[in-house]
């Protein structure tokens, strides 16, 4: 049995968030009602937020372009998260 790796309460809450409203067929309105409320809660996390998002797009979509896509909805909503999640991994990788 695979063990899955451990994940704070914003991450599930991001990922439930994702595939209840990402997978086929796709809710958007939902998704950014469910993002806004996510923000809302925690307001400083917004880096976290993008990881989450992030995470569960390569596990879940595996494909560049539903990615990007699901990217534009988190822009439309808050385009924070995405600068803040892309400037940690410019820092992370040293390509800053």
């Amino acid at each position: 049995m695979v063990k899955r790796k451990r994940r704070g309460q914003l991450a599930k809450t991001v990922r439930n968030l994702c595939s209840g409203t990402l997978l086929e067929p796709v809710n958007k309105p939902e998704f950014k009602k469910g993002l806004r409320k996510i923000i809302d809660e925690y307001p400083s996390s917004l880096v976290n937020i993008g990881r989450a998002i992030q995470s569960w797009a390569v596990e879940y979509l595996r494909d560049k372009i539903k990615i990007e896509e699901t990217w534009r909805l988190v822009d439309e909503v808050e385009p924070r998260i995405r600068q803040k999640f892309e400037k940690s991994v410019k820092q992370f990788f040293g390509t800053d």
